[in-house]
C-alpha cells in the first residue's frame, strides 16, 4: 500500500528549464522522511548536491571527503561483512567519494541509475568536426570559383597594375573582397538561423539558442569564423590574381 503524506506548500518555482539534468513536479524537504536521519554510510540512496564555499578547491574538498571512509564507511562494512578494512580491498571492495561539477553531468557523466538520459562529449566532437569539415569545403569552394573568375579581371588587374598598384596592394584588396564577403555572409546567416532554430527545435526536442548577449565571447567568435574564413578562402585568390603580368 501507498503511504500517503501531507505536505505545506510554502513557494511556488518557474518550470524546470528543458536544458536541465533532470526534471521535477515539486520539491520537498529531507527531514520530512524518517530515512534522512539514518545513520547508515554503506548505502548510497541519494543524489548529494552542494556549493562550494568561494575560495574553496575543489580538489583538496574531495581528498578530504576520503578520510570519512575511515572514520565511518569501514567500521560499518566490518559490521555488515565481518571483516576488515583490508580484507574487504584484498577481496576486490572498493569504496571511494568523488564529485563532480554540476554542468558536467549532462555530457561526462555516465553513472548507473543516473536520474535522465544523458548526453556524450564525443557527440559534440563529432558534429564539430562535421560543421569544420563543411566549412573547410566551402572555402575550397570559394578559391575554386574565385580562381575560375579569375579570367574575368585579368584585365582589371592589368589596369590596375599600369595606373601604379602593386602586388601587396592588389593582394590586400583581394583579401579585403574575400573578408567583407564572408563577415556579410556571417551577418545574413544569422536572422536566417532565428527564423529556422525554432523549427529545429521542435523537429530535434532541443532547447536550442544562440547567447548573442548573455555570452561574452559569442560575438567577438562570429566575427572571428567571418574573419579568418574570409582570410582561408581568399589567401590564394589574392596571390593568384595579383600576380597576373599587364602585357
Amino acid at each position: 500500500a501507498h503511504r500517503r503524506q501531507d505536505f505545506l506548500v510554502t513557494g511556488v518555482i518557474e518550470n524546470v528549464p528543458r536544458t536541465s539534468h533532470f526534471h521535477y513536479d515539486f520539491l520537498g524537504s529531507m527531514n520530512a522522511f524518517e530515512y534522512s536521519r539514518s545513520q547508515n554510510w554503506i548505502s548510497n540512496n541519494d543524489y548529494t548536491y552542494f556549493v562550494l564555499r568561494e575560495g574553496v578547491s575543489h580538489q583538496e574538498f574531495e581528498e578530504k571527503m576520503q578520510s570519512l571512509i575511515q572514520k565511518y564507511v569501514y567500521p560499518q562494512v566490518k559490521g555488515a561483512l565481518g571483516v576488515t578494512p583490508e580484507e574487504f580491498i584484498a577481496g576486490g571492495g572498493f569504496f571511494a567519494y568523488y564529485i563532480q561539477p554540476l554542468k558536467d553531468i549532462h555530457l561526462h557523466s555516465h553513472l548507473q541509475h543516473e536520474m535522465e538520459a544523458n548526453s556524450d562529449i564525443s557527440y559534440i566532437y563529432i558534429f564539430s568536426a562535421i560543421a569544420l569539415a563543411i566549412l573547410l569545403i566551402s572555402c575550397v569552394n570559394f578559391i575554386n570559383l574565385s580562381t575560375a573568375q579569375s579570367a574575368t579581371r585579368a584585365r582589371e588587374v592589368g589596369i590596375r597594375k599600369t595606373v601604379g598598384s602593386t602586388a601587396n596592394e592588389l593582394k590586400g584588396q583581394f583579401i579585403s573582397e574575400a573578408v567583407f564577403l564572408s563577415v556579410l555572409a556571417v551577418v545574413l546567416a544569422l536572422p536566417v538561423i532565428e527564423l529556422l532554430l525554432p523549427v529545429f527545435n521542435n523537429l530535434t526536442g532541443k532547447d536550442l539558442h544562440i547567447p548573442y548577449l548573455s555570452n561574452a565571447l559569442t560575438m567577438p567568435l562570429l566575427l572571428g569564423v567571418g574573419l579568418a574564413v574570409g582570410l582561408l578562402a581568399g589567401i590564394y585568390p589574392a596571390f593568384y590574381l595579383s600576380s597576373f603580368h599587364p602585357v
